[in-house]
């Protein structure tokens, strides 16, 4: 924030590794400061309105949809964190933590209170819950992490091996999904409607995408390593 004065008059579209950002921007930064409207990468940094971001530390505070490594995060955001405290109205996935009303979760230690569709490792639900299976199959309007399995129809769901076919939010490390997906893929193959990030893989169309490896064809925003 101290290098603030010295960037005011920059409001363009550009890349920076180091730096302030402003506006309308679409940028990956390492370290910095993103204000409005972006969709980023930053690797550290602080974000504050109204993007989508992948940040590995940081805060962030308001209608964001972001993957925190470590952090904290106050309202409406969707969010992945390793550990931290989310207070309300998230969708969240935490290894250690406590979440405390109206989430719907992935914890590995904790304990979850009310109204929540968790995954815990170790601790306790008390109520209205759906959670996490190692092994098993799903059919129906469920909002579940796999670790094997199938799941058919209306999920919300992180498979570690598996297919998914229709209408899924979800997370795969290995596997194939098909159509109207926002999915982080490993490895895989995305064809249609997705915003995704991809280690290794190939996307089709209409993708907002962060690929290590891989080829990107159409209609894509995309940070590539190697391409």
């Amino acid at each position: 924030v101290k290098h603030e004065e010295a960037f005011k008059a920059i409001d363009s579209y550009f890349s920076i590794e180091l730096g302030i950002v402003r506006s309308n921007q679409i940028i990956r930064l390492e370290l910095g400061i993103v204000r409005s409207n972006q969709i980023i990468r930053l690797e550290l940094g602080i974000v504050r309105s109204n993007q989508i971001i992948r940040l590995e530390l940081g805060i962030v505070r308001s209608n964001q949809i972001i993957r925190l490594e470590l952090g904290i995060v106050r309202s409406n955001q969707i969010i992945r964190l390793e550990l931290g405290i989310v207070r309300s109205n998230q969708i969240i996935r935490l290894e250690l933590g406590i979440v405390r009303s109206n989430q719907i979760i992935r914890l590995e230690l904790g304990i979850v209170r009310s109204n929540q569709i968790i995954r815990l490792e170790l601790g306790i639900v008390r109520s209205n819950q759906i959670i996490r299976l190692e092994l098993g199959i799903v059919r129906s309007n469920q909002i579940i992490r796999l670790e094997l399995g199938i799941v058919r129809s209306n999920q919300i769901i992180r498979l570690e091996l598996g297919i998914v076919r229709s209408n899924q939010i979800i997370r795969l490390e290995l596997g194939i999904v098909r159509s109207n997906q926002i999915i982080r893929l490993e490895l895989g193959i995305v064809r249609s409607n997705q915003i995704i990030r991809l280690e290794l893989g190939i996307v089709r169309s209409n993708q907002i995408i962060r690929l290590e490896l891989g080829i990107v064809r159409s209609n894509q925003i995309i940070r590539l390593e190697l391409a």
